[in-house]
């Protein structure tokens, strides 16, 4: 049993060396997990863990040692409150009393079915619960930005992924709301940093993705809101959010 573990002088584990799963298996959702942990100089008799999280729930499935990689025969996520959970992988020495974290992988983002990992980055988490007579509510204080769908209606996974309302009406308030929490409430204006940190994955995706600049060094200079509403507009831009919304107030006319 670990009784102690010392995260001193720990190693990375690339995220292109960790890709995981979470598909239905029945009563509850379960994950497949691939690990490719050769070539990163660990001692073969280490042992691997792969948790999964969310907030204060919390699972770990014991995937043998570095040498001996096996996936255990149970893993079902039925403690984990949600569809997609984030993960963490951890290669513990456990000689003695102390188990030694010397390698780990965090805020593994588990990929879609639809997702090879070429496109593997994840911005936005879709969860589904009763929201009484609301029809969406995003969540950004927990360990991923989630948009909360409400289960009471009929077809709102459809209509969420591919619908003309949630396109021109939802969407760009997200990215709004999403990279405003970055640059204002995260204070996160680095879009170079960690990999593994969603405010820097966001920011990347507006530089990338919708052409703008780097945003300003300085989270309170007056032209992060500027800088905020153009990243904004060019999301609109790019999906044509002004057409579909004429289309469908045309539609709807006829």
């Amino acid at each position: 049993m670990i009784r102690r573990v010392n995260f001193t002088g720990r190693k990375k584990i690339p995220r292109s060396r960790v890709a995981i799963r979470v598909r239905e298996g029945g009563a509850a959702r379960l994950f497949d997990a691939d690990l490719r942990l050769d070539g990163l100089g660990l001692d073969g008799g280490a042992q691997v863990f792969v948790e999964a999280y969310h907030r204060s729930a919390y699972m770990r499935f014991d995937f043998g040692s570095v040498a001996r990689l096996e996936s255990p025969p149970i893993r079902r996520l039925d403690r984990i409150p949600v569809e997609n959970p984030l993960f963490r992988v951890k290669v513990v020495e456990t000689a003695g009393a102390v188990g030694r974290i010397v390698a780990a992988a965090d805020k593994i983002v588990p990929l879609a079915v639809d997702r090879d990992e070429e496109n593997r980055d994840t911005l936005l988490f879709a969860e589904h619960a009763d929201l009484g007579d609301r029809v969406w509510t995003l969540d950004l204080d927990g360990d991923w930005p989630t948009l909360y769908l409400n289960t009471r209606i009929e077809g709102i996974r459809e209509a969420a992924r591919a619908g003309p309302e949630f396109l021109t009406l939802v969407y760009p308030e997200v990215v709004r709301a999403v990279l405003t929490r970055v640059l204002r409430g995260e204070r996160h204006t680095d879009p170079d940093s960690d990999e593994e940190d969603w405010p820097a994955l966001w920011l990347r995706y507006a530089m990338r993705a919708l052409g703008r600049p780097r945003p300003p060094a300085d989270p309170d200079d007056p032209d992060v809101g500027r800088w905020i509403e153009d990243a904004v507009n060019a999301f609109c831009g790019a999906r044509s959010v002004l057409a579909t919304f004429r289309k469908l107030v045309e539609e709807r006319r006829a």
